[in-house]
């Protein structure tokens, strides 16, 4: 059995822009006005191929929530439907969140990350190693566990999904923060009953056109549905 899993990105927000200021998970945070309308577009160049999901799920944050409202998918034959979970939330940085990224990673604290990752966790929030541990349970319990193939989308955060990477690739803990996840920006993953885990792509955009075709597969000859 194999399990196509896309994972998206949210669009732009104002951590996004503001970049110098540490965004960690929070969750009540918008799009901005520029990442509201890409998503608009994303999700009419979306809607065009006709993609099919099995199912759709999606991290509980604002801003997560509002890229899937924007791109008005389905699954099934189902318009606009998605599982909500905390599951999928951002990495979690604590009390970190919202201070000036330049003051807390000085040269001392970026040594000790160096040592301690994936383990390292800020005060009061997760380590690397937490959220992969979270992230590949949900996609077990939710995905994998169900009968046969099927194509699955994820709409969720840049580091929550490196941190998944990190731990499907088992790569050094220094690897997780070097892989490029723009907003709006798609990794495709699948998962083989006998094989394990590949990867497919990593950072393409969602307007690419590679969902176009996507139909599953009635189980009788010559029948598929979009």
């Amino acid at each position: 059995m194999t399990k196509t899993i896309y994972l998206l990105r949210h669009a732009q927000t104002r951590c996004n822009v503001h970049s110098e200021i540490i965004g960690g998970r929070s969750s009540s945070v918008p799009l901005t006005e520029t990442g509201t309308a890409l998503a608009r577009q994303a999700g009419d160049a979306l809607r065009a191929l006709d993609p099919y999901f099995d199912a759709i799920f999606c991290s509980t944050a604002l801003r997560a929530r509002e890229t899937f409202q924007c791109l008005g998918l389905r699954h099934g034959e189902h318009y606009g439907s998605a599982s909500f979970s905390e599951q999928l939330e951002e990495l979690d940085q604590g009390e970190w969140t919202g201070l000036v990224r330049a003051e807390v990673y000085t040269p001392e604290m970026v040594r000790r990350l160096e040592r301690e990752n994936p383990f390292f966790t800020p005060p009061g929030g997760e380590s690397q190693h937490d959220v992969e541990v979270r992230m590949t349970e949900f996609i077990r319990k939710e995905i994998l566990t169900r009968p046969g193939d099927g194509t699955f989308l994820i709409v969720g955060h840049g580091n929550a999904f490196r941190c998944l990477l990190r731990g499907i690739l088992d790569s050094d803990a220094s690897v997780t923060y070097k892989i490029g996840i723009d907003n709006l920006s798609t990794i495709r993953l699948r998962h083989d009953t006998e094989r394990g885990w590949s990867i497919d792509w990593i950072n393409r955009s969602v307007t690419d056109g590679f969902f176009s075709g996507m139909v599953k597969n009635t189980g009788e000859t010559g029948q598929c549905v979009r």
